[in-house]
């Protein structure tokens, strides 16, 4: 599904998310936090 550029775009990726996580409220954190390990 993903390719080799998109890989190398990722790290940035998950810091971007983790960032929007921490300001997130529990509820929702833990839903972000939930999908992401899914999706690995």
């Amino acid at each position: 599904m993903f390719r080799d550029e998109d890989a190398t775009d990722m790290p940035a990726f998950i810091r971007f998310m983790l960032r929007k996580v921490i300001k997130a409220p529990e509820f929702l954190r833990l839903d972000i936090v939930s999908q992401l390990a899914t999706a690995r």
